[in-house]
């Protein structure tokens, strides 16, 4: 009886994730239920969210968060330092990276999550960074970023959107394409 009861449940289980009721690999068409989404931080001088920043209280996101949050999805983020710059990455479900740091460029990479660390490999270049989650609020919504992991946290850019798919701006590809 109690194997058939764990057969059961298993069946149900395996049905209901194939019928997209599992939220941790959504599909392309419904965003994934997440606790790590960014809101819309418009209204904030991006000079002032640095304010929010305090690598003691800050906390550092897992795996399962960064799968949700990046699995097939385009984030669209502003450098720390450089008010201007918005980057826009894509990260693929096979582990492809796009990335347009600036209208014109297309860097193409692989990603991974290693040790709850997001992992770049850019050609030449590979590195990893870890997010982060701001302990103060804002409208009651957190601040998310990404640091490098260095001693002391250097923060190197805020995510201001996720949005589902490759959504990267046609205009800001490279002519060439």
């Amino acid at each position: 009886m109690k194997r058939i009861l764990i057969g059961t449940a298993l069946l149900a289980t395996t049905f209901l994730a194939a019928c997209g009721y599992s939220d941790f690999f959504a599909s392309d068409d419904y965003p994934a239920s997440s606790t790590v989404e960014p809101a819309s931080f418009s209204h904030i001088p991006h000079e002032e969210k640095v304010l929010f920043i305090d690598p003691e209280a800050d906390h550092q996101l897992g795996e399962r968060d960064l799968l949700r949050l990046l699995y097939g999805r385009t984030l669209v983020s502003r450098s720390v330092n450089e008010t201007s710059a918005v980057q826009y990455s894509y990260f693929s479900r096979d582990g492809l990276l796009a990335i347009n740091p600036r209208p014109g460029r297309l860097v193409l990479g692989q990603w991974r999550i290693e040790d709850s660390k997001l992992c770049y490999d850019l050609s030449d270049d590979e590195f990893c960074s870890s997010l982060y989650r701001t302990a103060a609020k804002i409208d009651r919504t957190h601040l998310l970023y990404f640091a490098r992991d260095e001693s002391p946290i250097r923060p190197t850019v805020f995510l201001e959107d996720t949005q589902v798919g490759d959504t990267i701006p046609v205009e800001r590809l490279p002519q060439t394409l």
